[in-house]
């Protein structure tokens, strides 16, 4: 004889009932409780934390190289390879990245240097050095347009008499004048003034600025002896500004 044979229907009804709500309500608390605490399937990977000394000592490093000018070659121990490898260890390091700056910012001067003294080979040869460290640094773009310039332009010496040129002396004033006229002539002039002091490079300057004519003359001074004009003259259509 069973249990429900021997218990009244309605007794053997709500123990079958009071059953079924336990499991339901079994089944709830096991449903909360993976919502509240799902477990991941794959553990996360810990990202490894900068090791701050050595990271300051390969910056400290760089320093030295880049004072010493140990700039990018040989590659071992140069400053270029040491910010380098800062940069990896830390991505976006402002001291690294200021650094692969000035390297080519020590480059580029080099070549405008060079520029000056018309050894372009050389200037050439900086440029290069700066586009291998940071090709996108806007100063490598600046300093081409001036050596392409340059290295195409004609080029023409003109000497002054240092007497007149002391004395302000309206033959040398005539004389500018006319250079002045020769620049405002031409589709693209330049003129680099050599004179023993600012102020005589000035003089020069404001006479040459009196020739008749719409345009502006660009002009560079150099204080340098004897005193002369350079008068720069780019084939007609000019070159990149």
């Amino acid at each position: 004889m069973t249990l429900t044979e021997k218990l009244p229907n309605g007794r053997a009804i709500f123990i079958y009932r009071l059953g079924q709500a336990t499991a339901i309500g079994l089944l709830l608390t096991i449903l909360n409780a993976c919502a509240a605490s799902p477990t991941p399937l794959y553990a996360p990977v810990p990202v490894a934390a900068v090791d701050q000394h050595k990271l300051s000592e390969l910056l400290n490093r760089a320093d030295l190289a880049l004072a010493s000018g140990h700039l990018t070659f040989p590659q071992e121990g140069s400053a270029e390879a040491l910010y380098r490898a800062a940069l990896a260890a830390e991505p976006g390091n402002e001291r690294a990245r200021r650094g692969l700056e000035s390297i080519v910012e020590h480059y580029l001067g080099r070549a405008s240097s060079d520029i000056e003294r018309r050894q372009f080979p050389a200037a050439r040869a900086m440029l290069a050095q700066a586009r291998q460290v940071m090709p996108e640094h806007p100063g490598i773009a600046t300093t081409q347009r001036q050596l392409s310039w340059l290295s195409q332009a004609s080029r023409e010496l003109i000497t002054l008499s240092a007497s007149d040129l002391s004395n302000r002396s309206q033959t040398l004033a005539d004389q500018l004048i006319q250079i002045g006229q020769r620049a405002k002539a031409a589709d693209d002039a330049r003129l680099i003034i050599h004179s023993t002091s600012d102020q005589a490079g000035r003089w020069i300057y404001q006479q040459l600025r009196k020739a008749p004519g719409p345009k502006r003359l660009r002009a560079q001074m150099v204080i340098s002896s004897p005193p002369r004009i350079e008068l720069l003259v780019a084939p007609t259509g000019g070159y990149p500004q």
